[in-house]
């Protein structure tokens, strides 16, 4: 949503992914394949970037946050 939301705003960007999810919910596919095949999203993401976005192995999420926390509480 936030890569999206760079191109078309945030309460759009919001909107076409939630349409996307209940879509991949409802039909039980993979949230990348619906978004896929929203011209809004291909207009401004490509394929490659879904990738990207979608590879668990980029996502860092809070490991920074939790790795400061755990050195902090082993120094006392």
């Amino acid at each position: 949503m936030l890569a999206l939301g760079r191109s078309v705003g945030r309460g759009t960007a919001h909107d076409i992914v939630y349409e996307a999810a209940m879509k991949a919910f409802d039909e039980q596919r993979p949230l990348g394949a619906c978004l896929e095949e929203r011209a809004e999203v291909t207009a401004h993401l490509s394929p490659g970037d879904l990738d990207q976005l979608f590879d668990y192995q980029r996502y860092t999420g809070s490991a920074a946050e939790l790795a400061r926390d755990a050195a902090a509480a082993l120094r006392g």
